[in-house]
């Protein structure tokens, strides 16, 4: 594997990795620009900006972008999350060209065009109550709420139905000048393709009109909070996140994190998993996560159950934590944790889609790249004590978040079963 990075002068970084003997490649624009880094009055922009974008340039209207990744039988997508935005492709190799002339066009040439705007900010705000109305999305959005209130983390990424829809395009457009800059965007390809054909590309689409200084504001840190949130709902099930302060993304121990998370919960194996669905069919999904980010992060578990269940849930939830902080794992689940890990992260290798995902958050965290022998070396010296050393640090009962929505007792206080 071949692995580069060039800068323009202009901060455009250019990341890519050749992968013979595929017949893809994969072409990401990521811009370091999230939700995180809106004010509040304008919160859920970024997302906004990254639904107009594919409404029409200067060159093609909506419909012309779809014909354009169809005839060459692509798949163009693009996400939103708290810390950057991304827009992809995927396509046959031979259509690199295609590829890079669409994307430059989407990124420089979107008109943002008043009538689309209107008929965007309608699609946003249905997709706001449409995510509402899903507990599971809704309870996720109140867990990060109460972790961290006001701060940029604590807002959902499509914003609110008040700042959607006071949203004008003069601001949108103002927001997009600022936040898209070369200094605040990787270019990231993998795939096999030829280094000097990618790079003349670049320099021939890529032509911004005006690179402004980088005078983004800066992202604060935040500021973790404990309690509880809440709602009461007419549903069959109440749905629940309960978490603690994490890890950051480039944490020290973010493998020994990797490997606690799947014995936790975070695989069919898992403590939780085995215990609370498998042996006493309390639950459908129950599962462990972290979220990590380049300041902070949140270890957090989720579940859906009925109301009469919940207590008894909790109760098995708060004895898994004590076990493994004072019992610890057993060796067979340190190995089945490694095996794991290691074959997930083999198994992505072979999609160029993953890859290029994998440089481009390797650049935005690390600013370095990780050659597969790192990684599977990073997995490979964790040991059992690692993990029961994590979860002693983690794992404080007196930090713990609440967040649960459904049929609720109104008397439910998650501090009676710590």
């Amino acid at each position: 594997m071949e692995y580069k990075k060039e800068q323009f002068q202009n901060g455009l970084r250019v990341i890519s990795e050749v992968v013979p003997n595929v017949h893809s490649v994969s072409v990401g624009i990521w811009v370091m620009n999230g939700s995180r880094d809106e004010q509040k009055e304008i919160s859920g922009v970024s997302h906004f900006i990254e639904h107009l974008l594919f409404k029409g340039t200067e060159n093609r209207d909506a419909k012309n972008i779809a014909f354009t990744i169809d005839s060459i039988g692509g798949q163009f997508d693009a996400f939103t999350t708290r810390e950057y935005t991304c827009l992809y492709v995927k396509a046959l190799t031979q259509y690199l060209d295609v590829v890079m002339e669409l994307l430059s066009d989407i990124l420089l040439n979107s008109t943002f065009d008043g009538e689309e705007f209107c008929k965007e900010k309608q699609v946003i705000m249905e997709e706001i109550k449409m995510s509402e109305d899903m507990p599971d999305d809704n309870v996720h959005d109140m867990f990060f709420k109460t972790f961290w209130e006001d701060h940029g983390l604590g807002r959902p990424i499509l914003g609110t139905l008040e700042t959607i829809g006071a949203l004008t395009t003069d601001v949108l457009k103002n927001y997009f000048k600022i936040s898209y800059q070369p200094q605040r965007m990787i270019i990231c390809i993998a795939g096999d393709f030829k280094h000097e054909n990618l790079m003349d590309l670049i320099k021939k689409n890529f032509i911004f009109k005006s690179s402004e200084q980088n005078n983004f504001p800066k992202r604060e840190k935040p500021v973790y909070k404990s309690g509880s949130s809440l709602k009461a709902r007419k549903l069959e099930q109440v749905h629940f996140c309960i978490g603690m302060p994490g890890l950051r993304q480039t944490s020290e121990k973010r493998f020994v994190k990797y490997a606690l998370n799947l014995i936790l919960g975070g695989s069919i194996s898992s403590r939780l998993f085995q215990k609370i669905r498998e042996e006493k069919g309390l639950v459908y999904a129950i599962c462990s996560f972290f979220s990590s980010f380049s300041d902070a992060g949140i270890l957090g578990i989720y579940g859906g159950a009925s109301p009469g269940n919940i207590e008894e849930i909790l109760k098995l939830v708060m004895n898994e934590f004590d076990e493994i902080i004072n019992k610890g794992i057993s060796s067979k689940e340190m190995k089945i944790a490694k095996t794991h890990l290691k074959a997930n992260f083999l198994l992505a290798l072979e999609n160029t889609s993953n890859r290029m995902s994998k440089l481009a958050k390797q650049e935005i965290y690390f600013n370095k790249f990780f050659t597969i022998e790192e990684t599977l070396k990073g997995i490979d010296i964790v040991k059992k004590e690692d993990v029961q050393e994590l979860s002693k640090k983690l794992f404080r009962k007196e930090s713990i978040v609440f967040a649960a929505t459904g049929p609720l007792k109104e008397d439910l206080d998650i501090r009676q079963f710590y």
